[in-house]
């Protein structure tokens, strides 16, 4: 039988984003966002800002919503 991490195991944080897709497109989220802003010249960095965000958001609002329905 497989064993689940949880916090209370002691997972790092590195653990705990690569166990979970919402928290891999939080993170690639918050890279693109970075690489927009660093870029900042032209029409793709402009859209890999707005991607991010979305990514961003996206990912954080569904790690939330199936951690408060995990509880």
């Amino acid at each position: 039988m497989a064993e689940t991490r949880t916090a209370e195991t002691g997972t790092s944080i590195g653990e705990t984003v690569l166990d979970s897709l919402s928290l891999k497109l939080a993170v690639t989220g918050l890279a693109m966002t970075a690489v927009g802003f660093v870029v900042h010249d032209g029409v793709i960095p402009a859209f890999m800002v707005i991607w991010g965000l979305a990514l961003l958001v996206i990912g954080s609002v569904s790690y939330a919503a199936i951690a408060y329905r995990a509880s």
